[in-house]
């Protein structure tokens, strides 16, 4: 599956901040409910 979590470029944003990620692709924070399920753009994590 192609989500975001075992993307390259999924950054998840450290506890202190809101929820959410941060995509280095399109370079900006991501709520949680944007997390995709099937990216067309993903680069899986060695």
């Amino acid at each position: 599956m192609r989500m975001c979590k075992t993307c390259h470029y999924y950054q998840a944003k450290p506890q202190q901040e809101s929820e959410g990620f941060h995509c280095r692709l399109m370079q900006k924070d991501l709520p949680i409910n944007a997390l995709r399920l099937d990216c067309p753009e993903h680069f899986l994590v060695d």
